[in-house]
């Protein structure tokens, strides 16, 4: 062991007598904890701040819901860098114009409702990841206790964010909650069959609880949103999101460089009980899933845990990637409705909206949207979108009243030779 190392536990060793023994610099105990191999960091620093704290209470914790400068941010507590410590406080991201920032390295103190407390962040290197840990010295256990429990609790709360699971762990996504906040089933283009079943079926699973226990049966539910690429399944999701006023649980990935996927398959579901009931989305459910974790996962959805309350909703472009005793075994995703290229109805529908945002120099009467319906046959709502995004681009090289017309009729013809490219390129091979 180093010398610095040696120096750094015969300091402030617990059972010395002096005055002198007992200190412990501020200034440099970060410095001095992050010196030491990285196997013991946690126990040596929580031990020479018990010492120092004595006779208060040191807590270790490694809880990701224990967040402390929300919690203050929001008015909860007080939370004051400490002058006499170095703080390593690192910008993490830039948003909209504005800086973010993550506490690395640092020593604060802390006000909760009359009660004066430390708090001490380490983050070190280990392995492929980076290891965590806080310690709060608090003037008792009960004091400490009440405080990680209220901070905890606070943070787990679902308020006005969705909370997303990407690379192992849970983090609030206010970006993705403000993106649904404009879309509901009324802005959505479906056949009114589709979007009435759908919507009759999730706001029938939250509010039939009682009829589900009387009857015995398992209150859960599994939703399958399935068809080509384009069609409004995104879309639905986002207006399941803004309208269902339950905790909403969105989960990106399984991978993560700290945890397998079965571990992580685990933490996700083990949440949505926690927090039931609740919706769980699982967009572009093939691409989460292969033939390592599948079985796993099949045991999540539909195993011995009881997923009581849990609305599980998957969306899938490519349905028959999906393992058969996913898509048709009962009991796991029980209800499938297809999203499929929208026929003639429902593409005027969708002309016309598109026309009636747009500026009145660019917009065409009603026999031009007509006959667009009829050309865009087989054309997704993304291909529609993008005949009126690239419709534009062209008429402003124009800029003539009554042009717009004439540019989407070329664009509808560019766009549906590329359609053409794409089913040439995705149809079966011979083989040779």
């Amino acid at each position: 062991m180093c010398a610095r190392c040696l120096r750094f536990f015969s300091f402030n060793d617990p059972k010395a007598d002096t005055p002198k023994q007992k200190m412990l610099n501020q200034k440099t105990f970060l410095y001095e904890s992050l010196s030491l191999p990285a196997n013991v960091l946690s126990y040596e620093a929580g031990r020479r701040l018990s010492a120092y704290a004595a006779p208060r209470y040191v807590r270790e914790i490694n809880l990701w819901s224990f967040a402390v400068q929300p919690f203050a941010e929001d008015g909860r507590c007080s939370y004051v860098p400490i002058a006499e410590s170095h703080q390593q406080i690192p910008n993490d991201g830039h948003h909209k114009g504005q800086l973010t920032y993550s506490t690395q390295n640092a020593w604060h103190r802390v006000v909760w409702e009359g009660h004066s407390m430390e708090l001490v962040a380490f983050q070190w290197s280990a392995g492929y990841s980076t290891e965590d840990r806080v310690f709060l010295i608090a003037p008792s256990e009960a004091i400490a206790d009440d405080f990680v429990r209220v901070v905890c609790a606070w943070n787990e709360e679902v308020r006005a964010e969705i909370l997303v699971f990407h690379e192992g762990s849970w983090f609030k996504d206010e970006e993705l909650y403000q993106a649904t906040q404009d879309v509901r089933f009324d802005d959505i283009v479906l056949p009114p069959s589709l979007a009435e079943a759908l919507q009759r079926d999730l706001w029938g699973f939250f509010h039939a609880q009682e009829q589900y226990e009387h009857y015995k049966i398992p209150w859960k539910r599994g939703v399958l949103l399935y068809g080509p690429p384009g069609n409004g399944k995104t879309h639905a999701i986002k207006a399941i999101l803004n309208t269902v006023q339950k905790p909403r649980l969105y989960v990106k990935s399984f991978e993560s460089g700290c945890c397998t996927a079965h571990e992580n398959m685990r933490r996700v579901f083990e949440r949505a009980r926690e927090v039931s009931p609740c919706v769980l989305i699982f967009e572009d459910l093939d691409s989460l899933l292969n033939d390592k974790n599948r079985s796993f996962f099949l045991n999540e959805l539909d195993g011995f845990s009881s997923n009581h309350g849990i609305l599980a909703l998957a969306t899938t472009n490519h349905i028959e990637r999906l393992d058969v005793a996913l898509v048709k075994r009962p009991s796991r995703f029980d209800r499938k409705y297809l999203f499929d290229i929208p026929g003639y109805n429902e593409r005027l529908r969708y002309i016309g909206r598109w026309n009636d945002r747009l500026e009145p120099a660019l917009r065409v009467d009603l026999s031009a949207q007509t006959e667009l319906a009829s050309q865009t046959d087989g054309f997704s709502y993304a291909f529609i979108k993008e005949l009126f995004v690239s419709g534009i681009m062209a008429w402003i090289q124009q800029a003539e009243d009554g042009a717009m017309h004439t540019v989407l009729r070329e664009q509808c013809a560019l766009l549906r030779e590329q359609i053409h490219l794409q089913d040439t390129d995705n149809s079966p091979k011979d083989s040779e």
